[in-house]
């Protein structure tokens, strides 16, 4: 559920990764003492302590959220510091404190001015894309996962079914490894297709006359907004014919109303029943489908298990630091220095830290540094949000020209053209009024290429030249899937045993990782490609010194934006008490 009042923001905690709020409230009050439900997850307490700028608030009975070892030590240190306000008369637990007033620390950046002006009409060139295979799940796995056979029990099996029964318990069993790397991904990714495509079942209607064009769905709301978002289209057939079926898009979701434009303008009998089928939208599955198959095609699964390579000299010298920031950052001019470097070459650099301590600047810089030293390079910038897409992009226009960057949006962004910032709508795919995705040779034009991981998977589909994209940026890269991250890869800056350009994975893996609905899937999916890689190999620390090699990984230490006491407890809990506020 989400939804916004002007400058207030009300939803789930995943609504919220990725962008800070001055003043975030946490509402625990529906936690019950028998269990506390999603506040059991360690990782939701961290998003908002790292998250809140100025002020965190959290409302709930303490007693309750005693019960959890993480909120027991959260509400000690509260207690200590004369944090917890009671409503009533039970006071007797904790010691009255005085009021410890925050300051404000935020820094807005300055607003941009927008501009409503129609862009020119124009016609331009569009990218030759290959078909994509639908990839639907087997008949077998759907058949295996169906929710009326529990715990995967094996009566009334075929032998194929079986087999699949036993791969599947092998692989949840004992996880990913090189061997089995693609095989092992494309499973549970149909596992997951199974799960999503389960909960949009929950929504199906049958025998609604209440359908025209806006479709009134009781209980919408409590749906996860997870799943509201990948609604595309709708399936209706009259409820006497289910044989007969027409389409329709859907255009805006809006509690229990759900406006619909039909396709092929068909149109509806008001006067009879309908049965209406809900169906997801699968392009991103289809595109990580297909990045798999570039990893089989091309043996790519070694580079996603690094091992030490030879060390080639990198050059420390002549870096005149644009961000005044990171003239005083240590940590961020080793890892921009490393990545400009191509140091970990060819495998990821990783570069983490929580929210505030620099990430998106770092990246910024690194840019603007690689562009320095040769104005030719190309560099793609791939994110798991628009949010985070747009923040980036933002940022590189305060020190690139326009004519370099450019903005690829999804086509589901053209219905919210109007919401779009005018100065990213002018460097992007919808400048010209409506959706395309630009030709090789346009894109051919600019240095800097922007979008989320599932859109860069046009790439591969337009059979891009795999020496294109000298550096791959992957910002919140703990938010996706390892799949997911491996879009704007596999098929875009590989070829047969090889990885043409510098990988960067960017994120946090102390916040949310990636949503995942299929309860068996879970355990692996929801383990991003850093959180694998970091405790492993050449990412681990030093035994002796415990520092980690600036060669292959850089961890950031410095908070630049929340108030020390909110910092505290996530920083002694979460980050080995490391950063610096």
């Amino acid at each position: 559920m989400y939804r916004k009042w002007e400058d207030i923001d009300v939803g789930s905690v995943e609504k919220f990764q990725g962008q800070e709020k001055p003043v975030i409230i946490i509402s625990t009050v529906r936690s019950l003492m028998r269990g506390l439900g999603f506040l059991s997850n360690p990782k939701r307490l961290n998003v908002a302590l790292t998250r809140a700028q100025t002020l965190l608030i959290v409302v709930g009975n303490v007693n309750t959220l005693q019960i959890d070892p993480l909120w027991r030590k959260f509400i000690d240190f509260c207690d200590e510091n004369g944090l917890i306000r009671h409503i009533g008369e039970d006071k007797k637990e904790f010691s009255k404190k005085k009021d410890v007033h925050l300051k404000n620390v935020s820094k807005n950046a300055p607003d941009v001015t927008t501009n409503d002006s129609d862009p020119m009409k124009l016609s331009p060139r569009r990218m030759v894309l290959d078909p994509l295979p639908m990839h639907y799940p087997s008949y077998i796995i759907k058949e295996l996962l169906s929710p009326s056979r529990k715990n995967f029990k094996s009566f009334n099996l075929t032998q194929k079914a079986k087999d699949l029964q036993m791969l599947i318990s092998y692989f949840l069993d004992n996880g990913v490894n090189q061997k089995i790397y693609v095989k092992f991904w494309e499973t549970l990714i149909q596992m997951e297709d199974c799960a999503v495509s389960e909960q949009f079942s929950q929504i199906d209607m049958g025998h609604n006359k209440q359908i025209l064009y806006l479709l009134k769905v009781p209980n919408l709301s409590e749906h996860s907004s997870t799943i509201l978002d990948k609604m595309q289209n709708v399936e209706i057939s009259p409820s006497h014919c289910p044989s007969k079926r027409m389409y329709a898009y859907i255009q805006q979701i809006r509690n229990s109303d759900i406006l619909l434009e039909m396709k092929n303008s068909d149109v509806l009998d008001k006067d009879i029943s309908y049965n209406v089928h809900f169906l997801p939208n699968r392009k991103a599955i289809r595109w990580e489908m297909q990045a798999l198959s570039y990893v089989k095609k091309y043996d790519l699964s070694q580079f996603f298990f690094p091992t030490p390579v030879s060390k080639h000299s990198i050059d420390y010298t002549g870096f005149e630091w644009i961000n005044e920031n990171v003239k005083s950052n240590p940590e961020q001019q080793s890892a921009i220095i490393h990545i400009v470097g191509k140091a970990s070459f060819p495998a990821p650099y990783i570069l983490f830290g929580p929210p505030g301590t620099g990430k998106t600047t770092t990246i910024v810089e690194a840019i603007c540094q690689i562009l320095k030293r040769n104005q030719n390079t190309k560099i793609l910038v791939s994110t798991s949000s628009n949010n985070a897409c747009n923040v980036i992009a933002h940022q590189l226009l305060q020190y690139l020209p326009e004519k370099s960057i450019y903005r690829i949006f999804a086509v589901s962004k053209e219905a919210d053209l109007d919401s779009i910032d005018f100065r990213l709508k002018e460097i992007s795919n919808l400048k010209f009024g409506s959706h395309y995705y630009p030709h090789l040779d346009e894109l051919a034009g600019y240095n800097v290429v922007l979008t989320t991981f599932a859109i860069a998977g046009i790439f591969a589909q337009a059979n891009i030249n795999c020496t294109h994209f000298s550096y791959v940026f992957l910002d919140e890269s703990t938010n996706g899937t390892e799949p997911s991250t491996l879009v704007p890869i596999a098929g875009v800056i590989s070829s047969r045993y090889k990885i043409h350009g510098q990988i960067i994975l960017v994120g946090d893996p102390k916040q949310l990782g990636p949503i995942v609905f299929s309860d068996k899937a879970k355990r692996h999916l929801s383990v991003s490609l850093l959180e694998r890689l970091i405790d492993t190999g050449i990412y681990t620390r030093d035994r002796q010194s415990r520092k980690y090699n600036p060669r292959f990984i850089t961890k950031l230490l410095y908070n630049f934006r929340s108030h020390e006491k909110i910092l505290e407890f996530s920083n002694h809990q979460f980050y080995n008490n490391e950063l610096v506020g």
